[in-house]
């Protein structure tokens, strides 16, 4: 058999005399890290100024009155364009009825109907009654109420004319 080299029988001694080292280190840090005084907290910044906050290269926000014109362009129309003074598209003048918006599924059709003070919305199907309307026909881009002899139609919130597809073809069972 032959002798394990000398140098391979040297290599547990050297590894576990660098754990020691190593060992003693971490625990100098620590003790160091424990005798050190308490690293101050963190405040909140005082208010200030925006002249003052910009002085001093922090941010600060630009006061509310600089987004009118992003607040008067509703956000999810395709034209952006601002609101007139005149009621929104979906709303039905003195009915207290907004349509919100209509799903069209197979086999399922509802729309979103919002009415009520506080205003809340309601999903609604064909024959249910809203505020003494009754649903009569729940179309792609328009929603059909009777009360009494009374007709109306809900038309769908910032809707392009023509935007609305064609609903899918019923299938057959």
């Amino acid at each position: 058999m032959s002798a394990v080299p000398r140098r391979h029988a040297r290599a547990p001694l050297l590894l576990a005399a660098l754990a020691l080292v190593l060992g003693a280190v971490i625990y100098v840090e620590s003790l160091d890290a424990a005798r050190a005084p308490p690293a101050p907290t963190a405040r909140a910044p005082e208010p200030a100024s925006d002249a003052a906050a910009a002085a001093d290269g922090r941010f600060a926000m630009p006061p509310l009155r600089s987004f009118a014109e992003v607040l008067a362009r509703p956000l999810f129309s395709s034209t952006r364009r601002p609101m007139t003074g005149a009621a929104p598209a979906g709303d039905a003048p003195g009915s207290g009825l907004v349509l919100v918006g209509i799903v069209i599924a197979p086999g399922d059709q509802h729309a979103l109907i919002e009415h009520g003070q506080p205003p809340r919305l309601e999903r609604v199907v064909e024959g249910q009654e809203v505020e003494g309307w009754t649903v009569e026909a729940i179309l792609p881009d328009a929603v059909g109420l009777r009360r009494a002899d009374q007709r109306l139609e809900l038309k769908a919130k910032d809707a392009p004319p023509g935007a609305v597809p064609p609903p899918p073809p019923r299938r057959q069972p």
